[in-house]
Formats: structure tokens, sequence, C-alpha cells
């Protein structure tokens, strides 16, 4: 990775996306259809988060992968260093051309199709990575260590359909004796 300046290192945006899946060419009428069962990755970077980047139409960039990190790095750089360019995407109506990257190579194979990711956006650099996520509270049923242990009893007076008293007797704490 090159040294970047405090400016260079601030993050700009953070996007929440899923890799896609690559696809078969598309042929006049025909929609695309999954070509391996494996379902290969592939990365599209649309406008929004290039402009944010501050990648433009035709800028050389790297795309490197650190599989023991799992993650995906696209930044620009020498045109010798190069791996891929950004291409640009022209509609009805737009006076200028937006960049887009699509990349479907072995690089992007770190991250499978479908996982959940967050794309970092900084000053000419896009990090991609896995989503990171955690469990708030951590649900153990208990085990009694003797018999001498008994469940609580639990009355549920207004019960309704029960759930909550589903949900105490789940945890294993409890019996449900009486409910209306």
């Amino acid at each position: 990775m090159s040294a970047l300046t405090k400016r260079e290192a601030e993050l700009m945006m953070v996007r929440n996306t899923r890799m896609m899946k690559k696809s078969k060419p598309r042929k006049k009428a025909l929609i695309p259809e999954i070509h391996d069962p494996s379902l290969e990755s592939r990365f599209w970077g649309e406008g929004p988060i290039l402009r944010k980047a501050q990648l433009r139409v035709g800028d050389p960039i790297k795309v490197s992968g650190h599989t023991e990190f799992g993650v995906i790095i696209i930044e620009r750089c020498k045109e010798a260093e190069s791996t891929h360019t950004v291409s640009k995407r022209t509609r009805k109506g737009m006076e200028v051309p937006e960049p887009v990257i699509d990349i479907t190579n072995e690089t992007v194979q770190i991250i499978p199709a479908g996982a959940k990711i967050n794309i970092l956006v900084y000053q000419g650099k896009l990090i991609v990575r896995k989503e990171v996520s955690f469990d708030i509270v951590e649900y153990i049923k208990p085990s009694f260590s003797s018999d001498s242990l008994r469940k609580l009893r639990l009355l549920s007076v207004f019960s309704g359909g029960g759930t909550g008293s589903a949900a105490m007797v789940d945890t294993g704490l409890y019996e449900s004796v009486i409910y209306i």
C-alpha cells in the first residue's frame, strides 16, 4: 500500500452493498443467466462512489487483493503499474459520461458472490471488504448441574398469543404452569 498524507487518509464515504454474481454476456432479448453454480464474484463500482473517490474516466487503477484480510484494494496508480482503467458509461440525457469499474478477475474472488460488503471510499482509493458484523448479546441455554435445581414456575396473565411465555420457556429457566 502506498504512503498516504493526512488529507488522503480521511475516510470520505462508506457504502453498504453486496458482491454481484458474474453472469453470461447479454444477447439481444435474453435475460442473463448464471453460467456456473459456484457463482463467481463481480465488483461493479458506480459513478457516485467513483466521483467521491475522485476517480475519473480513463484513470489507470491497480486492483490488489489481500486474502489474509479478505480485502480488495482499488487505487489510482501510474500507467506502468495499472491492471485496469476506469471505464465510462453513457445514457440518454447525460452530458458527461459516468465513470464505472467492472471487475471479474480472480482478485475479486476473495469475497464470495452475494456476500454483504462495505466499500470504504478515500481520495483515489476504494477498499472493499466483507461487512463487519457481530452479535451484541450471546444467547446460551443454561445447563443445570444437578437434578436438585428446578426450573422457575411461570404464571402468565394476559398472555395473548403466548410468545412472551414461549420465549421464557425456551431459555430453559422457566416452565409454564398457568397462562390466561
